[in-house]
């Protein structure tokens, strides 16, 4: 099966009373997102990126566990389960296993390079994921073991040097810990803006980057009639 990521670019101008300028850009290579990040930067910006993990970062190493195998147990995928191919406790029980045993692979060999880059450029990079905060351990791990150090420029409160920790449950759990945003499968979009809030910042230019065509559309949803930005 093919993998597709879904590079989604918010411009966010919040200077002007004008509605978010979003553009929206289907692609199957990371060097399209970072020509968007290239040319914001070129243009003087400094893009707050997000970027999902399962099958954008990081794919499973086994059919078995992976965010596709996932979709497909859930009858997401034109192909259905059958009775006998779908696991008893899917959520209490399984995934959270399968996260600890199998490890993960990275989407495409330059990508843990290509974030350092931006990090090192000083340019605010997060992790967005629909993951509970149950499984925190296990992403934290496969995502250090492939290179990514979401700590390096996380998203931090305003004025602030620290980490920020923030633990809630609006409507199902979440987490926000070293740079790694996990959501129960809450609006990305909302999630987005939670997170701006609680930290008290704001920026120009978004870059989201997700493989989710369902993750991409809440988010342009949740700013393109923003007549605050």
């Amino acid at each position: 099966m093919t993998l597709k990521k879904v590079a989604l670019f918010c411009a966010l101008a919040f200077a002007t009373n004008a509605m978010a300028d979003v553009e929206v850009k289907d692609t199957n290579n990371f060097n399209d997102v970072a020509a968007k990040v290239n040319q914001l930067k070129e243009a003087g910006k400094n893009p707050l990126i997000v970027v999902d993990i399962d099958n954008t970062l990081l794919t499973s190493t086994s059919d078995i566990g992976g965010d596709i195998w996932y979709q497909w147990q859930r009858g997401k995928l034109d192909v259905k389960p059958k009775d006998g191919d779908k696991v008893d406790c899917l959520f209490q029980d399984s995934i959270g296993m399968l996260y600890e045993l199998v490890p993960m692979k990275t989407i495409e060999n330059g990508v843990p390079a290509m974030l350092r880059g931006w990090q090192d450029d000083g340019l605010t990079v997060m992790a967005l994921t629909s993951r509970s905060p149950n499984y925190r351990y296990a992403t934290e791990r496969e995502m250090m073991r492939n290179q990514f150090d979401m700590t390096r420029t996380a998203l931090k409160e305003k004025g602030s040097d620290a980490l920020p920790i923030y633990i809630d449950n609006p409507k199902r759990p979440l987490s926000y810990i070293n740079g790694i945003m996990m959501t129960t499968g809450m609006n990305k979009g909302t999630m987005l803006e939670y997170i701006l809030d609680k930290t008290d910042q704001s920026f120009s230019d978004v870059v989201f980057v997700d493989d989710s065509e369902k993750n991409v559309v809440n988010m342009k949803n949740a700013y393109k009639d923003d007549k605050a930005v």
